[in-house]
């Protein structure tokens, strides 16, 4: 998705790195205005351990965008975003139990015109802007535009996602299916719920405060 005009440049790039075939694991390739969706087969083959990510997926999709856009002459050019957790069913095929909401992302990535670098090692920042040419497409000159949408906190309907007494509940029928030898590790966990009306920066700051850590990433 082009989020505005200057993004058509690298749209244009993506449509035709697709559209000139010889990707395998394309199904189907559609394109509406600022849009293009690209269908991935699905496979019945069987894939070792280490070839399992190999196998056709949204990630496939991925490495094609990081092809087209190479270049070894920057480090920081990239996609950046946000990876789902049940990206995982990309590669093991399992029976879903829990539902999933209809506007669930997976994953979430952009290819930024403006970086903000900052290095921990040297405390030094630096600040990096692209312009990008396709053919006749080009963001010279072109504004730096999108939406800003300000976080707005939102209060849980409810404070943990166990009623009283199901964890203990979960516990002793863990102990007995142990006693039985039916498992022989389990992790039971509960997820306890409160209002943050802080931004995710905000939260984030006060983590590396707390408890600095060298990867600096936010999880979405």
């Amino acid at each position: 998705t082009a989020l505005n005009e200057r993004g058509e440049a690298l749209h244009a790039a993506l449509r035709d790195w697709f559209g000139g075939g010889g990707h395998s694991f394309v199904e189907s390739m559609s394109t509406e205005g600022s849009d293009t969706v690209i269908k991935v087969k699905k496979t019945t083959e069987r894939f070792t351990e280490e070839e399992r990510s190999r196998q056709p997926s949204a990630f496939s999709v991925v490495r094609e965008v990081i092809a087209c856009f190479f270049t070894d002459q920057d480090c920081d050019m990239g996609l950046y975003g946000a990876f789902g957790y049940d990206l995982t069913f990309q590669f093991e095929p399992c029976r879903m139990r829990l539902q999933r909401p209809d506007n669930q992302r997976d994953m979430v990535l952009f290819l930024p015109d403006t970086l903000l670098v900052l290095g921990h090692d040297d405390a030094a920042a630096r600040r990096i802007t692209y312009e990008f040419t396709y053919k006749d497409q080009t963001t010279l000159g072109k504004p730096r535009t999108g939406a800003s949408v300000p976080f707005v906190g939102s209060k849980p309907p409810h404070p943990r996602d166990h009623s009283k007494g199901e964890y203990s509940d979960l516990v002793r029928k863990a102990k007995e299916e142990f006693k039985c030898g039916n498992l022989f590790e389990v992790v039971c966990s509960q997820t306890f719920y409160e209002p943050c009306p802080a931004p995710p920066s905000e939260l984030h700051r006060r983590v590396r405060e707390r408890n600095p850590s060298p990867f600096s990433f936010l999880i979405n």
